[in-house]
């Protein structure tokens, strides 16, 4: 993909004029949200079960590939309907009731999502990655009536079945496709879904703005924050997914395409998971709101993406900046360029270099930058524009509003100047599950979310994203707190002091890191590999450090403080080094 000579044939301005005039799927309105007026896309479906009965109409264009099992989307509305008959009617689900889902991308995990929609309750998206204490504290913080699970996660979840109930309330365990369900004391979905009979289920009125799904992510105090979203949330982030690609074409002088039943249909590939929202958000709301065929892969494997990517005659992928490097690289290995449409990028920093990357193999590139904050996507960039900023992470989208404030006065700062990145918007959730301490520090009165991250905006609107306030490491998409690895080397009575933080990664983006000092009595005992087996009990296999180094004192800042600035640049060095053979801890 190359820029031409005459881009752009039309400025931003007259783009979003076009794309936003009466009859468009961006025209607007405005409302009022939780006191706050808000724009809206007039034209955006009510709700997800509204959008859910609108795809109805696809038929049978394929809709969800997985394996050696092909659903269409005709297919996909009896099961839904089946699963939901099944939810209401077997174990009495009603409006408002919590329905977890702990498992790997799999079809059940769409089905149960859609069903969850359909009667109005709320789906709680577990992620499946977590540690056993972690999922204990999402499933019972949330309490619950139903959780499926499925057979990796089996194990785990069995022990703490008891606790589940009187903690959490929870009526049922089901296990997806697992024929040992029974000896973890769980039902198996699969015997128990094919004995139900369909029956109807009543409509449901739901409004909105009422709560739809928590999501969950991990936060500078350790234990996963329940995210609470709506189904205004969720279409709003569906409609802003579109508005980058068709920008692109305006941006190119071309018209929109007018929709025909003759039209080759889309096809995406769901690398990540539906558990955040970048998977159920941005790639099956997206994708089932326009007709897509959705393949999904079980685990990422750049090879077997290229290979499915090939059979199914993809046309767009959408990842974490790792994954699109990765599957560009082997898809130019096999000569197979100009396949994808697109390839868009999202949930981690990307490289400079990811854009050029893409065009070579035909693709337009895209970067979309959020958070499950705000429901996914709040800008996003495609094609030429990203080609000629390859560092930014976008435009807003037309209902979106970004400020970049001075953390310490909370006044919006010049164009250009640095500062904490505040997004406001439909999509902006509604706080934190029972977490009213949280909420009131991330989310303003006016409708901002604080999102902790450092950025700038230049005069044409582009936003770059330049550090982090928030003690995080963002490992392949994937939040890590640091101060949960803090605790854990902590209690290693050995350990005096200790501090973990993230260094640059060509494949993640991340990767975690510390740096520990030992008490003097014990540092000719304690090494490193010790030290990383001993949090590894613990924690989830993304938060365990790849490497430790040894200090006889942490660097500290002016007010005595951890400088985990000076730690960084040092141990980044190091760890450079040591990927390149040359040292040893």
């Amino acid at each position: 993909m190359s820029i031409p000579a005459n881009f752009p044939a039309r400025s931003f301005q007259e783009v979003n004029q076009i794309l936003t005039s009466p009859g468009m799927p961006w025209e607007m309105s405005t409302v009022e949200i939780k006191g706050v007026p808000t724009r809206i896309y007039k034209h955006a479906p009510p709700t997800t079960r509204s959008l859910w009965m609108i795809c109805k109409a696809h038929g049978k264009k394929d809709y969800i590939i997985y394996e050696n099992e092909r659903y269409t989307y005709e297919d996909a509305h009896k099961l839904v309907e089946h699963y939901a008959s099944y939810l209401y009617h077997q174990l009495g689900c009603r409006k408002g009731d919590r329905i977890a889902i702990c498992a790997r991308n799999l079809p059940d995990w769409v089905w149960v999502w859609w069903a969850t929609q359909w009667i109005g309750a709320v789906t709680v998206a577990v992620n499946a990655w977590l540690p056993a204490d972690s999922l204990h504290h999402c499933l019972t913080f949330t309490t619950p009536r139903v959780v499926f699970v499925d057979s990796e996660r089996s194990p785990l979840i069995s022990p703490m079945t008891k606790s589940l109930e009187e903690l959490g309330g929870t009526r049922f365990v089901l296990s997806f496709r697992d024929p040992k369900a029974s000896s973890f004391g769980f039902l198996n979905f699969s015997d128990e879904i094919k004995a139900h009979k369909t029956l109807a289920v009543p409509e449901v009125k739901t409004e909105a703005d009422e709560l739809a799904t928590i999501y969950f992510t991990s936060g500078t105090t350790g234990l996963p924050k329940g995210v609470m979203t709506t189904s205004r949330q969720y279409i709003h982030n569906t409609i802003n997914s579109l508005y980058g690609g068709a920008r692109m074409l305006l941006r190119r002088g071309e018209s929109l395409p007018t929709p025909s039943p003759d039209d080759v249909q889309k096809s995406t590939l769901l690398a990540v998971p539906m558990f955040h929202a970048m998977g159920n958000h941005s790639v099956i709301g997206l994708g089932t709101a326009i007709g897509a065929k959705i393949v999904l892969i079980r685990k990422w494997d750049a090879e077997e993406a290229a290979s499915l990517i090939l059979k199914e005659k993809i046309s767009s992928v959408s990842g974490i900046p790792f994954m699109a490097t990765e599957v560009v690289a082997v898809l130019r290995k096999r000569g197979a360029s100009h396949l994808l449409e697109s390839v868009s990028v999202g949930g981690a920093p990307s490289s400079g270099g990811l854009p050029k990357d893409v065009g070579k193999i035909g693709a337009a590139p895209g970067q979309g930058y959020g958070a499950t904050e705000v429901s996914s996507m709040a800008t996003s960039v495609v094609g030429e524009d990203y080609l000629l900023r390859p560092k930014t992470a976008g435009l807003p989208c037309p209902v979106v509003d970004i400020k970049i404030m001075n953390p310490d006065t909370l006044k919006e700062v010049p164009v250009g100047e640095a500062g904490e990145v505040w997004i406001s918007g439909p999509g902006r959730t509604n706080g934190y599950w029972r977490n009213k301490k949280a909420t009131k520090e991330a989310f303003t009165a006016d409708g901002f979310y604080r999102t902790g991250d450092v950025g700038y905006l230049d005069q044409d609107g582009f936003l770059y994203i330049s550090d982090r306030i928030k003690d995080m490491v963002v490992r392949g998409g994937e939040n890590i707190a640091t101060v949960t690895i803090e605790d854990e080397l902590f209690k290693e009575e050995k350990v005096m002091n200790c501090a973990a933080f993230g260094v640059p990664d060509e494949r993640l983006g991340e990767t975690v890191v510390a740096a520990v000092v030992v008490k003097a009595e014990y540092r000719s005992q304690v090494t490193e590999q010790q030290l990383i087996d001993f949090v590894a009990k613990k924690l989830p296999k993304h938060s365990v450090p790849v490497m430790i180094a040894f200090y006889d004192q942490l660097p500290r800042n002016g007010v005595g403080k951890t400088d985990k600035k000076i730690l960084r640049t040092e141990v980044a060095k190091l760890h450079a080094e040591r990927k390149k053979g040359k040292s040893k801890l």
